[in-house]
């Protein structure tokens, strides 16, 4: 491999960045641990506090190294913004039950 050929990783500028960056990648490319956290401009530490409050799904050990499929991070926020939409949509309907009793 040549000096030309190599890929230097850099942190995104913007947080636009990071979603265009992980955008563009495959849903079957898998990223480590190490790469999720430069991505993010986060440590390594805070990926896995990340994974433990459920922000991220759980990584798979491969040839001993953590790793994280961008399908399935792309799956949990799916999961985690259907959720959330639904909570917000809950909260609403009791708000707006509450407006309408009579006292």
């Amino acid at each position: 491999m040549q000096d030309d050929d190599k890929v230097t990783p850099t942190k995104p500028a913007f947080e636009s960045e990071l979603f265009s960056i992980l955008g563009s990648l495959g849903d079957g490319v898998l990223i480590t641990e190490a790469g999720l956290a430069l991505l993010f401009n986060r440590s390594t530490a805070s990926i896995k506090r990340a994974v433990t409050r459920g922000e991220l799904p759980p990584p798979v050990v491969l040839l001993n190294r953590c790793m994280f499929s961008i399908g399935g991070i792309r799956k949990h926020m799916e999961k985690r913004f259907q959720a959330a939409q639904e909570e917000h949509e809950h909260l609403q309907n009791t708000l707006e039950k509450h407006r309408n009793l009579e006292y």
